[in-house]
């Protein structure tokens, strides 16, 4: 029969696969710099494409609100520099922002199955006691 103790430990490995398993196993399946690459690709595209809607907004204001016409009025390079200035700059703080969010989320996720294992191990810790004690007893009679 289990103890009190092995009865604890068990609902606490229910609970984490009920309540992590699956998010557990998905980002487990990759090694860590993977996750984060490929989870930075989305949101460099995220961005860009956030980038792009704002430019192209600031450049409609220009030419219909002020009436600006880059290609007559202005040097087209000197005109264009702001933006794809500003469009490399969201790139590369949300990139940023993007690589520490997929690291901690790994971290923490590499942290519940270091829990896991540590439950697992001392569940097996009391199984193996158990099974020297029911051992020695039989021994002895």
């Amino acid at each position: 029969m289990a103890s009190k103790e092995e009865i604890i430990l068990m609902t606490k490995l229910a609970l984490q696969d009920k309540k992590y398993a699956r998010e557990n196993k998905k980002l487990n399946s990759y090694f860590k710099w993977d996750y984060i690459y490929i989870n930075n690709w989305s949101s460099r595209v995220a961005a860009g494409i956030a980038a792009l809607i704002i430019i192209g907004w600031l450049v409609f204001k220009d030419i219909y609100m002020k009436e600006i016409i880059p290609i007559f009025e202005v040097e087209l390079g000197r005109y264009l520099y702001k933006y794809i200035f500003f469009f490399i700059v969201l790139i590369v703080v949300y990139s940023g922002i993007s690589t520490m969010v997929h690291k901690r989320k790994y971290q923490e996720t590499q942290e519940r199955l270091d829990e896991y294992q540590k439950i697992i191990r001392e569940l097996d810790q009391y199984q193996y006691l158990k099974e020297t004690r029911e051992k020695d007893y039989n021994d002895t009679i």
